[in-house]
């Protein structure tokens, strides 16, 4: 098995942080709760505070599942903001 060296540790945790940051704003900006959301999605509202926090790494269909009920496309929910 491959050695992951720090710096790719790091790169990956900031993308699932950047992610969890992207589905938590798109959340709020529905108007979702966590809850809310979780049902929606048939996902525990466990998983999507973990998804949120960063603490866990989901595929491509949760990433699609998730945007299709925030109303946005996937690809969203993995760009930096603007800001």
């Amino acid at each position: 098995m491959a050695k992951i060296s720090g710096y790719k540790r790091k790169r990956d945790q900031d993308f699932l942080n950047l992610v969890g940051a992207n589905i938590r704003f798109y959340r709020e900006k529905k108007g979702f709760t966590p809850y809310q959301l979780a049902k929606a999605t048939d996902l525990g509202q466990i998983t999507i505070s973990q998804y949120e926090n960063g603490k866990v790494e989901m595929n491509l269909t949760i990433i699609k599942l998730i945007a299709e009920h925030l109303g946005i496309l996937p690809h969203v929910l993995l760009l930096k903001s603007k800001d």
